[in-house]
Formats: structure tokens, C-alpha cells, sequence
């Protein structure tokens, strides 16, 4: 198989074709690795990444179907607004036992950075 061929065959695969993406962190390094590994696996996928600076107005002003946030955009609300609009919202941290636990189930995947480079 040619190596344009599987190129196709793996974007007609990727479930983030076409999908809008926000990302959302505080550390640059964090973003760039997302934005890095998401355009490997899907480059036909638009990626917005952001940090927590004025964030809340563009999630309240734009659609995504897939929201990546930190814990600060736990805190700040951005999942409120990733839920309420139906986005796909990931967390790159593991809710703990407090009494934040519970606004973190309304998130569709947990992916610790703590276990990125394992």
C-alpha cells in the first residue's frame, strides 16, 4: 500500500475529522504537545488552543466539538459552557477526592499528564 493510501485511510478513520478543538492550559509545552499529536493523528481537524486569558468569552462566542482543558478550565467555568453546548469535553488531570469530584464527571475522558510520557 502506497504511503498516500494509508495517509487517506487513517483521516477517513480519525473521529476528529472536520472537528472544531479547543484547548486550554496554562503551560505553552502542554498545548503545543496536544496540538502536535491531535494534527498528527487528524490534520484535517481545526485546533484552537488557548491560554486561560479571555478564555470564557470565546467559549461562550464559539462552537467546538471537543473542549481540552486543564484544571482552571474546571474551575473557570469553561466545562459549564463545553456541557451546556454539548461539546466533548477532556481533562488532562484526574479529579481528586474533594468536593470538586462531582463537577468533574461531566467530562467524557480523563488523560492525566502525569502519565503522558509512560
Amino acid at each position: 500500500m502506497s504511503e498516500v493510501n494509508e495517509e487517506e485511510e487513517s483521516m477517513a478513520e480519525s473521529i476528529l475529522n472536520g472537528k472544531r478543538i479547543l484547548m486550554v492550559d496554562d503551560e505553552p509545552d502542554v498545548l503545543k504537545v496536544l496540538e502536535e499529536e491531535i494534527q498528527a493523528a487528524c490534520p484535517n481537524c481545526t485546533i484552537d488552543k488557548r491560554q486561560h486569558t479571555r478564555v470564557r468569552a470565546i467559549a461562550l462566542v464559539n462552537e467546538y466539538d471537543v473542549v481540552i482543558l486543564d484544571i482552571m478550565g474546571v474551575r473557570g467555568s469553561i466545562l459549564d459552557i463545553a456541557v451546556k453546548r454539548d461539546s466533548r469535553a477532556m481533562l488532562t488531570h484526574m479529579p481528586d477526592a474533594g468536593g470538586t469530584q462531582k463537577s468533574y464527571m461531566r467530562a467524557r475522558a480523563f488523560s492525566p499528564r502525569r502519565r503522558w510520557a509512560k
